[in-house]
């Protein structure tokens, strides 16, 4: 049986298209990383406010990624079945509207639903963004406008790091939230221009067995199965961090401020590192850069944890943001290097979902962590950093036997 599987087509030309594509992907990552990062700044407050434990900000956190991991497996197939744009402008409105809704919560239950609906519309923009660019974007620019498109959740991070502070301080927690909903606005009018649809047959009676014949087929089993905990570690190991970084750096004994500024710091090494690697990978490949980022991401760790002033923690915070996001978007990147073209679609998605579920446990594991107080500075954040570099190291012997294994596919992929 076939079915009639919509996909974006061309209104105008290639450059028109993208001079609109890009600012709005740009534009909408930003959105994410602001999410993200509000909630970790407004973390100590809100726990402060609704009396709530370690334990339950992190399954805020993981709540708000479930979300995200929920939104975007429904969202990339209806965007193949009803249109890329249809669904980016309908998770546009949802996230604006709960985030919104956010703002004026008045307890932790509805909190949490909340951010569980929030992630969801942010969950169907996302892997059509993603889409979108790739199909319209020239194949020698692809890697370049991917890796701006996604450096612009570590900036929209950034962002809210440096403003959050004089925010909560002016109108309170709720403000981040408020802000964040009313930011979707500016760019749901522009959605407009985005590229039209036309109407592709796709056979889709085979696409389960083309899903086993995708991950492990041709002895692809190993390979993909590398992957699979690369990116869930990786990708805990990064959104641990950007959930917990403040909350840590005020265990240290640091100020609130100081606090804001580590993740300022943490979110502006993650821009640097998002573009970097994508260029430094194109000369020298996926081979030798990938293992050497993990122990940039160990150097970071010890720093936050170690540096015997404010200067050598706030340089640690930069250099984690750097490598940790740097590995994190060389494993996305490298991940179709492992697959056929014919199935390369479906490699990837369910490597990228695994990325996501990563981002559930990280937090989550961290919370339960953080009650019991395991860190070198007594019980709290301070656990985060001993539970970080196992993870890290694990991450690390992945990333070596993955690119052992299958050295020749990524020298083709990174030539």
């Amino acid at each position: 049986m076939t079915a009639a599987v919509l996909r974006e087509a061309s209104a105008g030309s290639q450059t028109g298209r993208l001079g609109i594509l890009v600012p709005v992907s740009v534009f909408v990552a930003m959105l994410e990383g602001f999410d993200i990062q509000a909630l970790s700044i407004a973390a100590p407050v809100i726990a402060h406010q609704f009396g709530l434990g370690e334990r339950a900000i992190g399954t805020l956190f993981a709540v708000g990624q479930g979300g995200l991991v929920l939104g975007a497996v429904l969202g990339g197939g209806a965007g193949d079945r009803y249109g890329r744009r249809r669904m980016m402008v309908l998770g546009i409105f949802c996230f604006g509207v709960f985030s919104l809704i956010t703002g004026l919560v008045a307890g932790s239950a509805m909190l949490a639903l909340l951010r569980g609906m929030t992630g969801i519309g942010l969950g169907l923009v996302m892997p059509n963004l993603i889409g979108m660019a790739a199909e319209y974007a020239p194949e020698r620019h692809r890697g370049k406008i991917i890796s701006a498109i996604l450096g612009g959740i570590p900036a929209g991070g950034m962002i809210v790091a440096l403003a959050g502070a004089g925010f909560m301080e002016a109108w309170g927690w709720r403000s981040l939230f408020i802000a964040g909903g009313l930011l979707p606005i500016l760019v749901m009018p522009l959605m407009v221009f985005l590229p039209g649809r036309s109407v592709v047959p796709v056979d889709v009676d085979h696409i389960p067995a083309m899903l086993v014949s995708a991950l492990f087929g041709e002895d692809r089993g190993p390979t993909t199965l590398l992957l699979w905990v690369a990116l869930l570690l990786t990708a805990g190991l990064l959104y641990m961090t950007v959930s917990w970084l403040p909350s840590l750096i005020r265990a240290r004994g640091y100020s609130l401020p100081v606090a804001h500024l580590a993740s300022a710091m943490f979110s502006g090494g993650g821009c640097l590192g998002s573009f970097a690697t994508g260029f430094v990978v194109d000369r020298i490949g996926y081979r030798r850069i990938l293992p050497a980022l993990y122990v940039g991401v160990l150097i970071g760790i010890c720093g936050v944890l170690f540096g015997v002033d404010q200067a050598v923690m706030l340089g640690g915070a930069f250099v984690l943001g750097v490598f940790v996001v740097g590995c994190f978007y060389s494993l996305n990147g490298l991940s179709p290097l492992f697959y056929p073209e014919a199935v390369r679609g479906l490699g990837t998605g369910c490597a990228v979902g695994l990325g996501r579920i990563g981002s559930i446990l990280g937090p989550l594991g961290a919370g339960w962590a953080l009650q019991a107080g395991i860190g070198p500075y007594g019980p709290g954040p301070a656990a985060i950093p001993p539970v970080a570099i196992p993870l890290c190291a694990l991450a690390f012997i992945a990333v070596c036997l993955l690119t052992r294994r299958d050295r020749k596919a990524i020298r083709r992929g990174a030539a």
